[in-house]
């Protein structure tokens, strides 16, 4: 029998975009998961990863500005709204 350990939390990605889990799923888990929406081909996962990426704190901020760049203008627009209201330096810096 094999045991699947996961630390699933409240804003968890899971992989495979399924309505339900399926029992050899890997969760992404954090940054991680932001990181691998931020990649995908379709405009959707994307924009949620930028709206999601402050949860995780400088490494999810610097996720959202590396997101100002991106090729899809609507991407660039949600980073930008997501970023404009925070007052951390490194992030002032960036959309100067």
């Amino acid at each position: 029998m094999q045991t699947i350990l996961t630390n699933e939390r409240e804003y968890d990605a899971v992989l495979g975009g399924q309505s339900q889990i399926p029992i050899a799923a890997a969760v992404l888990g954090g940054i991680a998961g932001v990181k691998q929406r931020l990649h995908s081909p379709s405009i959707e996962p994307p924009i949620a990863a930028v709206k999601d990426a402050p949860k995780y704190g400088d490494a999810g901020l610097n996720l959202a500005i590396e997101a100002l760049l991106d090729p899809a203008p609507e991407v660039q627009r949600v980073a930008y709204s997501v970023l404009r209201q925070r007052t951390e330096p490194f992030v002032r810096q960036a959309l100067t």
